[in-house]
């Protein structure tokens, strides 16, 4: 494996990317969310934050819910890492035929209960599940 070092910031072309992307998107007015830290030098820190990175704290420092709207990779990760403690679903009753797969391949099989359930609307289910409690790991 070879690694490429970007040589006027000191760190690799992976971290490299992750700042031009948050560069690219980023602004005062509308601003992009880290979870934890992408990059160590605090002047390229303190760069991202003028232009609109917020930085939030990383998940072993997270006191309290974190809600995930619409991102599947992230939502697999935390699944996948048992970190999730219950998730939210609201079923339409609407056959798309296409879309990506909320839940894709993971390590390994985790087993949910129903925790709560109600329709609203025009059918549309909203269900909670929370890991079983013979989960297995």
């Amino acid at each position: 494996m070879q690694v490429i070092r970007a040589s006027e910031m000191g760190f690799c072309m992976g971290v490299r990317r992750a700042v031009q992307i948050m560069e690219a998107e980023a602004s005062p007015e509308l601003p992009v969310f880290s979870v934890g830290e992408i990059v160590h030098n605090p002047h390229v820190v303190s760069s991202l934050q003028r232009n609109g990175v917020i930085q939030l704290p990383g998940p072993d420092e997270i006191d309290g819910d974190i809600v995930v709207h619409g991102s599947v990779t992230l939502v697999r990760a935390l699944i996948d890492n048992d970190l999730v403690d219950e998730l939210r679903l609201m079923v339409f009753p609407v056959v798309l035929g296409t879309g990506k797969r909320l839940f894709g391949e993971t390590s390994d099989k985790k087993p949910l209960r129903l925790a709560d359930s109600s329709v609203v609307g025009d059918g549309v289910s909203i269900l909670i599940y929370e890991p079983a409690a013979d989960r297995e790991g």
